[in-house]
C-alpha cells in the first residue's frame, strides 16, 4: 500500500520529504546507504480535563427553603465555598453534564454558540 513518508540517510544525514511509496520499497541516498523513514512524534493534544480557571462550580445548600434555592451558580470558579452549602466542581464536559441534570439547567457554552443560537436551529 502506497502512502506519504519522510526519508533521512543515516550516513550523510540528507532528508526528503514527502515521497510517496509502497512499504516494501527502500530508497538508495547520492552516497550509496539505504535511507531510513522518519517517525514524526504526534502532536500533543488538549487534556480532556479543564484547568481550574475553567471549571464549572456549583453551590448546594444543606437545609434549602424551597427547590429553587437549592443551588447557588458563582461568577467565579475560585469563589471560597459559603458555609453551610457543599462545592460541586466539574472540569469536563461530561462532569457539566452530570451537573446540568443534577440542577436541572443548561450551561450556556455547551449548548449554544457564541452568536446565542441553539444547536437546533
Amino acid at each position: 500500500m502506497k502512502r506519504m513518508v519522510d526519508l533521512r540517510c543515516p550516513s550523510c544525514a540528507k532528508e526528503m520529504a514527502d515521497q510517496f511509496l509502497s512499504d516494501s520499497v527502500t530508497v538508495k541516498c547520492e552516497c550509496g546507504s539505504d535511507m531510513e523513514q522518519i517517525w514524526w512524534k504526534r502532536r500533543t493534544q488538549r487534556s480532556t480535563c479543564w484547568d481550574e480557571k475553567e471549571a464549572v462550580v456549583i453551590f448546594e445548600r444543606l437545609n434549602p427553603i424551597d427547590e429553587a434555592s437549592r443551588f447557588s451558580f458563582p461568577a467565579r470558579a475560585d469563589k471560597p465555598t459559603p458555609p453551610g452549602m457543599i462545592r460541586h466542581v466539574a472540569r469536563s464536559d461530561r462532569e457539566v453534564g452530570q451537573l446540568e441534570r443534577m440542577t436541572k439547567t443548561l450551561n450556556q457554552d455547551r449548548w449554544y454558540d457564541r452568536n446565542g443560537k441553539g444547536f437546533d436551529t
